[in-house]
């Protein structure tokens, strides 16, 4: 059976993953390099690089170097294994981690062989960088990350072998170089710890994995624990590695620390060059914590609304407001022929009497006080929106206004027939007998238009409507006309006075509160020239 390490398989190419074996939940051990040499990463503390081991101590105690999950966050207290052994060669540090039984650890391991969770990292503490950027410190605690600041601190193994063909889990052993079964027991005598190799070794390739049972002790070394307790189970081996300067308590502030070390200490807080921490993963620059480095996008007024369009006002007489009373007269008997015997007879004369007409403006306005700094900084955009709209809700209230006009100056009638279009045809036809002049216009409220709308048909429209002389598309809907009934008139019954300009615009300064005053101002009338053009017909719904 062949034993998969880093360097059993093609060297992988430039910013990729290593190769990774299978979980061997029995041994569960996790290794790679966690911190190249003379390579530059970007960390908490800045662009640093590590000279070589002398530049990192170790604790006396291996399995105070924690195998972390994450820096930072919640996770970063998760411990999820510890170092059992630790070496160097000329590209950087290695470590071999004993991962635990539990669900964080076998997620660090899944995530590990998986290439989403291989990066390590170091957390050095107490450290210090000199001028050249090279950073010293105590090695703390190694931290399984997704993305390294030193891009070649990888994970290069994850535990040893796992055989799909038997579903048996092996491991190599340290004594006599066998790969072993897990669970079963082998009467061997402890051994003394192997020397420690300069890196993982690879062994030699094998045609078949099932020939190859032996395993070089090089190799084994690199990926057993160092001590073989003799039932086939590793133990924890806290030797310091050679070459590397071990420490039996890390120094903390006030435990032997001079008054030079404090004022240097300091000296590093105040400049900002070094922290007391360096946590070598790659550091988050979220959008929240740096929101002010983004220029929003200023898109104006959210929604432009398109300006009312009048339906009413235009179904009648228009004519310039030039005064704010509006005064005129009217038949209230109209002068009539009749038929006349000539001979020297008498010509026929009738009793024609006139009326007066007058009405008074109706007003409108609107007024807001503004800051002045909008006109004062030429904000034009504003104002012309605030303009917009004030003249869109006088062009509504003025339609609305007009409304309730014709229905107090129309003439009244109940339909007799039943319907809607009953009413409007007989609107039609009492405005021809009274004024003899064809209706133009048709006001109705949608609550009785949209039921006969939705119940009419192709087949019955244009012979019925052109029977009753109603043009469909003189209807006109407002929510002001009065449910119930229909509004049929002539556009000559009535006239619409407005103050040519309106709605007008304007502006006071306010120079006691520094403020800018601004109104608009619209002035209307409706005069009925004859109400017979125009018939308030009450539907017949029936019974």
């Amino acid at each position: 059976m062949e034993i998969l390490t880093a360097e059993s398989v093609s060297p992988p190419l430039w910013g990729q993953a290593a190769p990774i074996t299978l979980v061997d939940t029995g041994r569960r051990l996790i290794t790679g390099m966690f911190l190249p040499f003379n390579e530059y990463g970007s960390t908490n503390i800045g662009i640093i690089r590590v000279r070589g081991p002398e530049a990192i101590e170790l604790p006396a105690d291996l399995s105070r170097i924690k195998l972390a999950y994450f820096h930072t966050g919640e996770q970063r207290s998760t411990s999820v294994g510890y170092a059992q052994r630790v070496w160097s060669d000329d590209q950087g540090m290695w470590g071999e981690f004993k991962v635990d039984s539990t669900e964080d650890g076998d997620k660090a391991l899944m995530k590990a062989q998986e290439h989403t969770m291989d990066g390590l990292s170091v957390e050095l503490s107490p450290v210090s960088v000199d001028a050249q950027d090279y950073a010293t410190g105590v090695l703390r605690a190694v931290a399984q990350v997704p993305v390294p600041a030193f891009d070649s601190a990888r994970v290069t193994n994850v535990a040893a072998q796992f055989n799909p063909e038997s579903e048996t889990r092996m491991y190599p052993c340290t004594q006599c170089g066998q790969a072993h079964v897990q669970g079963e027991q082998y009467d061997h005598e402890a051994v003394a710890p192997a020397a420690a190799p300069e890196a993982p070794v690879a062994p030699p390739a094998a045609a078949n994995p099932a020939e190859s049972a032996q395993v070089p002790a090089a190799a084994a070394a690199s990926l057993a624990p160092v001590v073989h307790a003799g039932n086939g189970s590793p133990s924890l081996s806290a030797a310091v590695p050679a070459g590397l300067a071990a420490q039996a308590q890390p120094r903390q502030p006030g435990d032997g620390w001079t008054m030079a070390d404090f004022m240097e200490a300091l000296k590093a807080q105040h400049t900002g060059r070094k922290t007391p921490e360096l946590t070598a993963a790659l550091q988050n620059i979220t959008q929240t914590a740096n929101a002010v480095v983004e220029a929003p996008q200023f898109v104006g007024e959210l929604w432009n609304r398109n300006t009312y369009q009048r339906k009413i006002v235009p179904l009648v007489s228009h004519d310039d407001l030039k005064s704010y009373s509006v005064k005129g007269w009217r038949w209230a008997t109209p002068p009539v022929m009749a038929a006349w015997a000539g001979d020297k007879n008498a010509v026929p004369s009738n009793a024609a009497d006139t009326e007066d007409a007058s009405v008074n403006a109706s007003r409108l306005a609107g007024a807001h006080d503004f800051d002045r700094k909008f006109r004062d900084f030429n904000n034009t955009e504003f104002f012309e929106s605030y303009y917009k709209a004030m003249s869109n809700s006088y062009a509504k209230l003025s339609d609305a206004a007009l409304v309730d006009a014709l229905e107090a100056g129309a003439t009244d009638l109940t339909a007799t027939g039943e319907g809607f279009l009953a009413a409007i045809a007989e609107g039609v036809a009492a405005i021809g007998d009274s004024s003899d002049v064809g209706s133009t216009f048709v006001i109705a409220n949608n609550a009785d238009f949209l039921p006969w709308l939705m119940a009419t048909t192709n087949f019955d429209l244009p012979a019925f409507m052109d029977l009753l002389g109603v043009d469909p598309r003189r209807i006109k809907t407002h929510s002001s006309m009065t449910a119930g009934h229909v509004l049929v008139g002539a556009s000559g019954a009535a006239t619409f006075y407005e103050l040519p300009g309106v709605p007008i615009r304007a502006e006071a300064i306010d120079m006691v509160l520094g403020g800018v005053d601004a109104g608009v101002f619209g002035y209307y009338a409706t005069l009925i020239n004859d109400a017979g053009g125009l018939q308030d017909v009450t539907i017949n719904a029936g019974a």
